[in-house]
């Protein structure tokens, strides 16, 4: 069995992106002779409780990762991409791998999440801010001195491109070719690196559009080229790559606003602050933490039968879910809300409470994924107009998150070098699966 095990995390890919009309012809031909099946992803379908999941094996009930944010209770506060690897409450694959193979190193490439994480090899974003407001771009890493080096060879990374309007193929390159310096400096047994790009044009353009489709070509030809450096660098043996995907990408139509509804309702309290508003949380009965189209209600428990009613009278609200069904749902954790809204399949959710824009907070019009209380999309659009971020969810055209119900709502799992399991896996097997493959003899 192999010695190394790339895993390679292209985020909106699906199996049938591999068929006719084929939208990743290079590495189909890469994959397709190992077969290309549907892996079922966790609910709820977002990038950070995949991500762990995949990473675990298994749920955000036993995990603790319910969305890309996390609601600190005993501070009424959202923080959104900035929890600590410490939060995450079962061990990751790295550590089952040291277990049973001492001496085995792994590296982790831009999943997230993994800021001061266990593992031996490390590169995450970890911009540093200024007191005068700036933004330096930075990445964490390990071992000491790594992102230095990396900065040497390829320059900073690029911050402006991996989120907000000028989001491109510039950061996947980037990660593409910093992890290919770090895979063959340190050849470590496993590896898992994380490919951002077709997220933005999924969520701008929509997954059944042209733009998708030219985008998933460039980033086709991207990783089909750093397959090929890779055998190169771990040259005379070839690593074995396996190929995943987090969820498949929905077209929507339009954005429900469940903390107006709350507002409506008198169960949401908002303050005005030199002329904006902003939700008073600590004295609200409710408040929704939305992310793409699963938002997390957490409601004071005297004011929860008048929530779910409210809220389940709002256009683009699916189900309002509680009690036993987030058990089902797998999301059955302290950190999950009293509610969990699931959006209609053409519908996501807005963070948004105000009525009237001009009362929306500076932030609103800005790039900031930290002090907005929930996933906000529509930051990568432009208004040249008033040269800030619009404050129109009709923009965006394609979201996720819902539960799978079909293969069609499934990502994608294809491996060259090693067998895989036939017929669907489930996202929650491939902390296991990577281990065995390693832990084999060679045959």
């Amino acid at each position: 069995m192999p010695r190394h095990i790339v895993v390679i995390d292209l985020v909106g890919a699906v199996p049938s992106h591999f068929g006719e009309p084929c939208l990743f012809p290079e590495l189909a031909r890469i994959f397709r002779p190992g077969g290309i099946r549907p892996l079922r992803p966790v609910f709820p379908a977002l990038t950070c409780p995949v991500q762990v999941s995949m990473t675990t094996g298994v749920s955000p009930s036993e995990h603790g990762i319910i969305a890309n944010g996390l609601f600190d209770r005993a501070e009424q506060k959202v923080r959104l991409w900035t929890w600590p690897a410490s939060k995450i409450e079962r061990p990751p694959v790295w550590e089952m791998l040291r277990k049973r193979l001492p001496g085995a190193k792994t590296a982790v490439m831009f999943f997230q999440g993994r800021k001061a994480a266990s593992a031996d090899i490390y590169v995450n974003p970890h911009p540093k801010h200024t007191p005068d407001g700036r933004t330096i771009p930075w990445c964490d890493s390990s071992p000491a001195g790594l992102y230095e080096e990396l900065v040497e060879k390829l320059g900073h990374f690029p911050l402006h491109k991996y989120w907000g309007p000028m989001a491109g193929l510039d950061s996947s390159r980037w990660i593409l070719q910093g992890s290919l310096h770090t895979l063959a400096r340190f050849k470590p047994e496993l590896s898992l690196v994380y490919v951002p790009h077709l997220d933005y044009v999924g969520q701008r353009c929509g997954p059944d559009s042209d733009e998708f489709a030219a985008e998933a070509g460039n980033i086709d030809a991207l990783v089909a080229q750093f397959i090929r450096d890779l055998d190169q660098a771990f040259s005379p043996s070839e690593p074995a790559v396996v190929l995943v995907s987090e969820y498949a990408m929905a077209r929507v139509s339009g954005a429900a606003l469940p903390n107006v509804a709350l507002r409506d309702a008198g169960l949401l309290e908002v303050r005005e602050q030199d002329g904006h508003e902003l939700p008073a949380v600590a004295a609200s009965r409710a408040f929704a933490m939305v992310d793409h189209q699963v938002a997390h209600v957490y409601v004071q428990q005297d004011a929860l039968e008048h929530a779910a009613a409210v809220l389940g009278q709002l256009d683009g609200v699916a189900e309002v879910c509680q009690g036993g069904r987030l058990s089902e749902l797998g999301v059955a954790h302290p950190n999950s809300g009293e509610l969990v809204l699931l959006a209609q399949p053409d519908t996501w959710f807005a963070y948004y409470w105000w009525h009237d824009p001009a009362k929306a907070p500076a932030f609103a019009r800005t790039v900031d994924i930290h002090r907005k209380p929930g996933y906000d999309p529509v930051e990568l659009f432009w208004d040249a107009q008033t040269s800030s971020i619009p404050l129109d969810p009709g923009l965006v055209q394609g979201s996720h998150g819902l539960p799978p119900k079909r293969p069609c709502d499934y990502g994608v799992l294809a491996a060259r070098g090693i067998s895989t399991p036939p017929g669907q896996i489930d996202a929650l097997r491939l902390p296991s699966l990577l281990v065995n493959l390693l832990m084999a003899p060679e045959s």
